[in-house]
């Protein structure tokens, strides 16, 4: 069993973020469709309909492709195909072998016909699927954790206005990688460091690798003590630890003793040099607008209004 940190999170507030002014019509926001979140131990699904049927599925910003489970597909009877030019791996580095055409796949309102879905062998009754950052991306994806909501928003025209929710708000500058992940500079105990944020990670995770290189630390070392075992790269099962880190910040947006798990769990993201993934345990507690286009992260706390 891996207990959790009880930790509080503190929003400072830069000046620039405090003192905005209208936005000009042609900056305004077009909301395309909002879904309920619904919690899946740590992690998040939104409804959406496959052949007119609704089904749950989890919001991934750390996923490949756009997916449905071997159960699902079987259930609505869609016929299997070999991937045959592509290599797709999941994050644990299994690579797929499967895809499926859905004659109808609707986000909301919107609708794809002849909708190809990866096939995803991994069994958990209540995700029936993965939206992954190869669909996301086409959007801005406002993620509301205080009010369990996901927003889809047209891609916005003006820089600098996306945090329609807030005054008290940063926007970071975000990479997005070639698989579509999103990578943030971060701050953990006055190191600085790069990080992917994934909503489909219960956890975050820091590999020993990056421990000995920023803060030398190993399994033995003073204040590290094992919590429990954690899944890796093809079904790898790997020790699990945690170190009393103080503080983790993104920008100015700061977390008080985060509850890192340090495994030597690699997984298919540290091919994109990343030292640390950050999970549900510290991304539940904030608001994000992922504003892909324009490469910006907006970040409040979820109590800041």
């Amino acid at each position: 069993m891996i207990r959790r940190a009880v930790w509080t999170l503190v929003l400072l507030l830069p000046q620039t973020a405090l003192a905005q002014t209208p936005w000009p019509e042609e900056c305004k926001l077009h909301r395309i469709a909002t879904f309920p979140m619904t919690r899946v131990g740590d992690r998040i699904t939104v409804p959406v309909t496959v052949n007119g049927v609704e089904k749950n599925f989890l919001v991934d910003t750390g996923g490949y492709v756009t997916s449905i489970s071997q159960d699902t597909a079987t259930a609505l009877k869609l016929e299997p195909h070999d991937i045959v030019f592509n290599r797709i791996q999941d994050v644990g580095g299994k690579e797929a072998s499967k895809y499926v055409y859905a004659d109808s796949f609707k986000l909301g309102a919107m609708e794809a016909k002849k909708f190809d879905l990866m096939v995803d062998q991994a069994k958990d009754p209540h995700v029936d699927g993965t939206l992954a950052p190869d669909l996301l991306r086409n959007f801005d994806i406002d993620l509301d954790f205080g009010a369990m909501t996901m927003n889809l928003f047209r891609p916005h025209p003006c820089e600098g206005k996306a945090a329609y929710w807030t005054q008290a708000y940063i926007a970071l500058p975000m990479e997005v990688t070639k698989s579509g992940h999103t990578r943030v500079d971060v701050t953990l105990d006055g190191e600085d460091m790069d990080a992917i944020l994934d909503t489909g990670a219960s956890m975050s995770v820091m590999t020993f690798g990056s421990a000995r290189r920023f803060f030398s630390l190993h399994p033995d070392s003073a204040g590290v003590t094992k919590v429990g075992r954690v899944g890796g790269a093809e079904g790898s099962v790997n020790d699990a630890y945690r170190y009393p880190f103080k503080s983790l910040s993104m920008g100015d947006v700061a977390v008080s003793n985060p509850g890192l798990v340090l495994a030597d769990a690699p997984t298919v993201l540290a091919d994109e040099h990343v030292s640390l993934i950050l999970g549900m345990t510290e991304l539940r507690f904030l608001h994000l607008y992922f504003a892909y286009h324009e490469r910006k992260l907006y970040v409040s706390a979820v109590q800041a209004q």
